[in-house]
């Protein structure tokens, strides 16, 4: 496997032991850098298909691990004129492993780099695109099995920590 220079691993996403590379190289002889799934611990890796459409920014991918149904997908973010939201997700383990569509009716950009896979839900930061500017200092943790937030204030001036605050996610069904 070859790493494009182009990687950061801003762009890559994890979830039990696997990582997805949007963009990676995985023999000498091809010249395209393909998506793919790799398995560090056995250098076994799997090919993804192309995305259904390129023509979209692309805001990254999400991988996660469906512990009931013991399957991995991969969720990517595209935007189409208008901020139409439009999410391409693909299922690995199965036998047609293709890409499908869906499109989401919300506004919203997605802060890809900051997402988690807890049990099978994928979380990830969303800030609402009406607002023109915010600064986002949030980091998604697993907090025993739950969603934790944790809030870090800085002085950006000075260089140092002010506050830690976190909150955890204690019923997913009421938002509590």
């Amino acid at each position: 496997m070859k790493f494009s220079k182009d990687i950061s691993p801003n762009s890559c996403s994890y979830a039990s032991s696997l990582i997805y590379f949007p963009i990676i190289q995985i023999s000498k002889e091809w010249d395209d850098e393909v998506r793919a799934i790799c398995n560090p611990s056995t250098r076994q890796y799997a090919i993804l298909p192309p995305d259904l459409r390129t023509t979209y920014q692309n805001f990254g991918p999400l991988l996660g691990f469906d512990p009931i149904g013991k399957q991995f997908k991969v969720l990517v973010f595209n935007c189409r004129v208008g901020n139409e939201m439009v999410y391409h997700i693909v299922t690995l383990g199965t036998e047609n492993v293709r890409w499908r569509e869906i499109i989401c009716p919300f506004t919203y950009e997605p802060r890809w780099k900051r997402s988690i896979c807890i049990n099978g839900i994928l979380y990830y930061l969303a800030v609402n695109s009406n607002v023109s500017s915010s600064v986002i200092n949030y980091k998604l943790i697993n907090y025993k099995g739950k969603l934790g937030l944790v809030d870090l204030e800085k002085d950006y001036d000075a260089g140092y920590l002010l506050g830690l605050r976190m909150q955890v996610l204690e019923d997913v069904e009421k938002g509590e």
